[in-house]
C-alpha cells in the first residue's frame, strides 16, 4: 500500500494484456448455421452425419456433450461437404470447460514466433454469457454443441496491416440429438 496525505491506497498493478490479442466480431445474420448436424448417442459413441454448409474447410472438429467430448478424427470438412462420423465419447475430456479465473499470466505469454492461436478455453472465456447458457442448454442431455475452427476466413472487419495477421473463426452449432437407431 501506498500512504499520502490522501490515505492509504493499493499500490498500481500491472495490467495483463494477453498474448496473442484477440479482436472478437460477431455477426448476427437471418441465415442457417454452418454447420447443420444429424446426431445421436449410441454405446458410448456419437453416431451420424455432419454438413459444411461454409464457404471455407471446417477444422479441428469437436462435439461436446452435458459430461463428455467426442474429438473427430477427420483432416477437416471441405465446403458443401457432408461425412459420416463415429467417434468415441471421451468423460475425461474437459477441453471444452469454460477456463478457471487467471491468477497467473506467466506462462501464456508468447516467448517464440509465431504467436500461437488462442485455444477453444480462451475463446469460450471471452464469450462467457453464452457460453454459460450452452453449457445450460447441454445439461438436459438432449442436445449437442458441434465446435470447429475455421483457418484464414474472410476477415469481419479491416484493420491497418499489421505486422503479423492471423485470422481463425471459432464457429459453434447447438443441435438436438436424435434417437439412436433401433437395433
Amino acid at each position: 500500500a501506498q500512504q499520502s496525505e490522501g490515505g492509504t491506497w493499493p499500490l498500481r498493478m500491472v495490467a495483463h494484456v494477453p498474448t496473442p490479442r484477440v479482436l472478437q466480431a460477431q455477426q448476427w445474420t437471418a441465415t442457417p448455421s454452418l454447420i447443420v448436424a444429424n446426431l445421436s448417442v449410441k454405446d458410448g459413441r456419437i453416431v451420424g452425419q455432419l454438413t459444411n454448409r461454409g464457404q471455407r474447410p471446417l477444422t479441428n472438429l469437436r462435439i461436446r456433450l452435458a459430461q463428455a467430448v467426442a474429438r473427430l478424427d477427420v483432416a477437416g470438412i471441405k465446403p458443401g461437404v457432408t461425412i459420416e462420423i463415429d467417434a468415441a465419447v471421451d468423460p475425461d475430456d474437459r477441453s471444452l470447460d469454460l477456463p478457471p479465473p487467471e491468477r497467473f499470466h506467466e506462462n501464456r505469454r508468447a516467448t517464440n514466433a509465431p504467436i500461437p492461436p488462442p485455444a477453444y478455453g480462451a475463446v469460450e472465456g471471452s464469450t462467457f454469457v453464452r457460453s454459460t447458457r450452452i453449457s445450460e442448454l447441454l445439461a438436459a442431455g438432449d442436445r449437442a454443441c458441434v465446435y470447429a475452427e475455421i483457418i484464414d476466413p474472410i476477415p469481419p472487419s479491416d484493420l491497418p496491416p499489421p505486422v503479423d495477421e492471423r485470422h481463425i473463426a471459432f464457429v459453434r452449432s447447438l443441435v438436438r440429438l436424435q434417437s439412436p437407431p433401433p437395433r
